[in-house]
């Protein structure tokens, strides 16, 4: 009798703790459809984004550059680029990560010198070293449209830097789509990085210095415009 009370405590406690780990799990995921929107969650799973659903901490902080950037799928209506065409290089540098929040911080380059303004909002998640991070920017395109932009980034974290790594754009809301050269609402591309790794960037010198802008440099590649450009 002793036994069978101690196996019937055993089995309530693992299903106690199954239960406790598939709640954490549905939060996550409900968590990320909340932050992207279902629209663009949907679109980036049909481009073949790689969510790595998990409720793992993880030290991501760092420099990767994405070079170059490859054209891998886009919903885009009559698209201009071909699956394959090559972009500007791309970079971010990833810090003050708030496990708690699951935030971060981030400063994003893109070739030439561009640095994207305007972040709102960050969110992560991960699954033992393959993890997902997700950023919010509002930009002004024109003097009468200001966009919200999704960038959801995918990949393993190695110690050369992001292997399988993925970068998706989505356009998730616009004041004046009509008159600017922006793709639409719920329109985005999902890029690679040409040899899959997004290379972890290094300092210069003693005092720590980034050399993310000498790297990402001033040259232009075939592509370099406005990643969410028609």
């Amino acid at each position: 009798m002793k036994t069978f009370k101690l196996l019937i405590f055993l089995l309530t406690i693992s299903l106690i703790s199954c239960s406790s780990d598939d709640d954490s799990q549905g939060d996550i995921e409900q968590q990320v459809e909340n932050f992207v929107s279902p629209e663009v969650l949907q679109a980036l799973e049909d481009l073949g984004f790689n969510f790595h659903i998990g409720t793992d901490l993880l030290d991501f902080s760092g420099d990767y550059i994405y070079s170059p950037l490859i054209l891998e799928a886009s919903n885009v209506e009559d698209e201009f680029f071909s699956n394959g065409a090559t972009f500007a290089n791309s970079a971010i540098l990833t810090s003050n990560i708030d496990n708690d929040t699951r935030t971060f911080d981030a400063d994003i380059t893109e070739e030439g010198g561009i640095t994207v303004q305007g972040i709102i909002n960050t969110f992560f998640i991960a699954d033992n070293n393959n993890f997902n991070l997700f950023i919010q920017e509002e930009s002004t395109v024109s003097n009468s449209n200001t966009i919200v932009v999704i960038r959801a980034y995918s990949g393993t974290l190695t110690t050369e830097g992001i292997s399988n790594a993925q970068l998706g754009l989505f356009v998730l809301s616009s004041t004046d789509a009509e008159n600017d050269n922006a793709i639409d609402p719920g329109q985005g591309r999902l890029f690679v990085d040409e040899d899959g790794l997004a290379e972890r960037i290094v300092s210069d010198d003693n005092q720590g210095n980034s050399i993310l802008n000498k790297t990402i440099g001033s040259s232009l590649s075939a592509n370099n415009i406005n990643l969410l450009s028609k």
